[in-house]
């Protein structure tokens, strides 16, 4: 039986060309490429958190029970992966990419609902700090620009947690006193 093929985050340069990519499509392809990666980020940090075993494949996946977007957001929030802010920004952006998935036109970020919901993404404003800046002097106000950021900072901040992770547990690891006696 084929090796089952790891799920990791894009390299440096993969992820510099998947930003050119979803930063200059159409309005559409943007909101579906940024959402497609946060729940490709999303499962990463599953994989890392539950148990490898058969049980756990049969979770994710399309069509298992926490195949969804939604149902990773939910279980990585459940789990205390994710913070409330961030569940409540990738709630919205899965609000945004199934409008985008499910109207055939007449959307942009520039319309409603659409620049509503990328208005009111939080977790941007929370990153920026202290109030010296603004999301709106820092990305101008523009729906579409506030959905890229919030995306590209949500995703960088999931590959920090799954470092985080990895090297905590390398520590326990290696702080571990042996419970065996070689004699």
């Amino acid at each position: 039986m084929a090796k089952k093929k790891q799920k990791a985050f894009l390299d440096s340069n993969s992820w510099e060309q998947f930003r050119k990519e979803y930063t200059n499509a159409d309005d559409r392809s943007c909101a579906l490429l940024g959402a497609a990666y946060l729940d490709h980020c999303l499962e990463i940090l599953l994989l890392r958190a539950l148990v490898k075993c058969d049980a756990t494949d049969n979770l994710l996946g399309e069509t298992n029970p926490l195949g969804t977007f939604s149902a990773k957001i939910k279980i990585a929030f459940s789990l205390n992966l994710i913070p409330l802010v961030i569940f409540q920004d990738l709630e919205v952006i899965r609000k945004i990419r199934n409008a985008f998935a499910h109207q055939l036109n007449g959307l942009s970020f520039s319309c409603d609902p659409i620049k509503s919901l990328a208005r009111g993404l939080k977790f941007p404003e929370d990153y920026l700090g202290d109030g010296q800046w603004t999301v709106e002097s820092v990305l101008n106000d523009d729906p579409r620009q506030m959905f890229i950021f919030s995306c590209s900072i949500i995703s960088s901040l999931f590959e920090s947690y799954y470092l985080e992770r990895a090297g905590n547990m390398q520590k326990t690891l290696m702080s571990l006193e042996p419970t065996f006696d070689n004699n």
